[in-house]
């Protein structure tokens, strides 16, 4: 029975997921590795998760506790292509789950370098790793529809026709658009995107590629059978994805920080869904590389404020000077159409997501009011 490797498996979508794949697979052992880095940059930033959390090793605990089940089994905490040879070849591996990376794009603005060391040397050293054992270990990476950025044309996922000649015999095939996104982050996804690509063209390796749109929510089916077993939840400026941030901010009566118009959209996705797309990639058939955007809906900065502040009254919406550099009114037409068929009918329905977003961390106002000065650097 081959087994399943999870990278960044105490992230806000690494712990669901290894829950879910565990619940799912019972007889296959889940193998994560997290170096904890997060909740370093959370707390860098200034902040904390709103919702506690436990340590990856409490929350396991917890989990076999609740569920009978003792097949997440933590090891390691960086991703180095010794130790991931000696994985696949010592554990049977069969499919790899790359949810590690420094996520944030204004942190990486700040720290331009340490996010392309860490995101790319991680994801090279997965291919190079997989390709020595066994190239035909399958391979899923969340890179970000931010590698898109806005532009004027209608997003595919395959949005190259014919393939590219790179050499007189040696050709890229469709599936690599061209990359526009808007921070050191954004290009580190790019950049990642290229090397999947590249490296299951030329080493035959299974890939799927899931371009993650915003994800927002605050919990599982999962973790929400025991408080013990939740995710976190960030709402500062560099790591509290808008909706999150803006519930936080109308919680504790601080208006919301519009930027700009408020005309930036982006597609979004709720972390149930995220976390389900994720499980259903492992058992795709494809044999080579396979991208797919991963969101359900499309909403402006200023949708969602408005959403938030209809949530919860009375709510100011203040419009501040933009501190990124950006399209604020800009053409937005991403196709789904491969999320569709993997993961059937998503359920995001944003009212109802906020409802419960408030409701989940409302016990937690006293937290968000201490740490309120990170809503803005």
């Amino acid at each position: 029975m081959e087994n399943i490797f999870v990278t960044g498996c105490d992230g806000t979508i690494g712990w669901p997921v290894c829950m879910r794949l565990a619940l799912k697979y019972p007889d296959k052992t889940i193998i994560g590795i997290d170096n904890n880095e997060r909740r370093r940059w959370v707390d860098e930033c200034g902040s904390v998760s709103a919702i506690p959390i436990k340590s990856m090793q409490e929350r396991c605990l917890v989990f076999e506790e609740i569920t009978g089940q003792s097949n997440i089994l933590l090891i390691g905490d960086s991703i180095r292509k010794s130790l991931l040879k000696m994985l696949c070849t010592l554990r049977d591996i069969g499919t790899v789950v790359h949810l590690a990376a420094q996520p944030s794009a204004p942190y990486s603005m700040k720290y331009p370098q340490y996010t392309l060391r860490n995101n790319n040397d991680a994801t090279l050293a997965l291919i190079m790793a997989i390709k020595e054992v066994n190239p035909k270990i399958r391979l899923i990476e969340t890179t970000t529809m931010g590698v898109y950025g806005t532009p004027d044309w209608n997003i595919g996922e395959d949005s190259i026709d014919k393939g590219v000649l790179i050499s007189p015999t040696l050709k890229i095939p469709s599936g690599l658009p061209p990359f526009t996104g808007g921070s050191w982050y954004h290009r580190s996804k790019s950049y990642d995107a290229s090397m999947l690509q590249f490296a299951s063209f030329r080493y035959g390796s299974p890939t799927v590629d899931l371009r993650l749109g915003v994800v927002i929510g605050v919990g599982t089916s999962e973790t929400k059978k025991d408080p013990r077993l939740a995710t976190r939840f960030d709402f500062d400026f560099n790591f509290g994805v808008l909706a999150n941030r803006f519930v936080a901010q109308a919680l504790i009566d601080y208006p919301l920080t519009v930027y700009g118009s408020g005309g930036q959209t982006r597609g979004y996705l709720s972390l149930e869904d995220t976390v389900q797309s994720i499980v259903n990639a492992v058992e795709l058939d494809n044999d080579s590389y396979l991208p797919i955007n991963l969101f359900d809906k499309c909403y402006s900065v200023r949708d969602v404020a408005e959403a938030v502040a209809k949530e919860h009254h009375p709510t100011e919406v203040q419009t501040i000077k933009n501190p990124r550099k950006e399209a604020e009114t800009h053409y937005y037409n991403p196709s789904n159409e491969r999320m569709k068929k993997l993961l059937g009918n998503p359920k995001l329905d944003l009212k109802a997501t906020l409802k419960d977003t408030f409701e989940a961390i409302s016990p937690y106002r006293r937290t968000i009011l201490l740490h309120k000065e990170a809503f803005l650097k």
